[in-house]
């Protein structure tokens, strides 16, 4: 079992594996599901500072991961959404601990202070998982999504990464406008 990053050959594995969690219409908001061309985008045009990660065993894309930037504000830019998805019937085996800490690994590498996710209510595997990993509740959107014909509440969780720190003290502007004064 290896964990990678995901490449465009991954497409059609990974939209095969979220377009499940889609047509059930749970776990996600996603109500159309994503053909390999849309999925080969994703990944090619992942900004920076994002990435999608894969869980690969015995060449079967078993899960993914997504880091995704919360905000182009600036005071945002140690905040990232994650997004974790396992194969439907693989979930309860160990595999989501291990694809969500190699997601979190790589926040810190990238620079990531505050981790946040959003997952449904009823989702209680994926809240106790998250939990386990440090992941705290933030709070409560009470129907904020409707899938099934049903409203769907979501649970904010955040995993502040303490060893984040920034390293200047000065705004993205400023460090772009001393640049170009140099």
């Amino acid at each position: 079992m290896i964990i990678r990053d995901a490449n465009v050959e991954d497409s059609k594995a990974i939209a095969s594996l979220y377009n499940h969690y889609i047509r059930l219409g749970k776990w996600t908001m996603e109500t159309d599901s994503y053909t390999v061309a849309t999925m080969a985008s994703r990944i090619t045009n992942l900004r920076p500072r994002e990435a999608m990660l894969v869980l690969e065993d015995q060449d079967q894309i078993n899960g993914w991961g997504t880091i995704r930037t919360y905000s182009d504000r600036a005071g945002y830019r140690f905040t990232c959404e994650i997004g974790l998805f396992i194969r439907d019937g693989l979930t309860g085996n160990g595999i989501g601990p291990l694809l969500l800490q190699a997601v979190i690994d790589r926040c810190n590498k990238i620079g990531y202070h505050h981790v946040h996710g959003k997952v449904w209510v009823n989702n209680k595997s994926s809240l106790s998982m998250l939990s386990k990993m440090g992941f705290k509740q933030i709070g409560i959107q009470p129907q904020v999504g409707f899938r099934n014909g049903e409203w769907v509440d979501v649970m904010i969780v955040a995993l502040v990464l303490e060893e984040v720190q920034p390293k200047t003290n000065s705004s993205p502007a400023r460090a772009k406008m001393n640049q170009a004064s140099n």
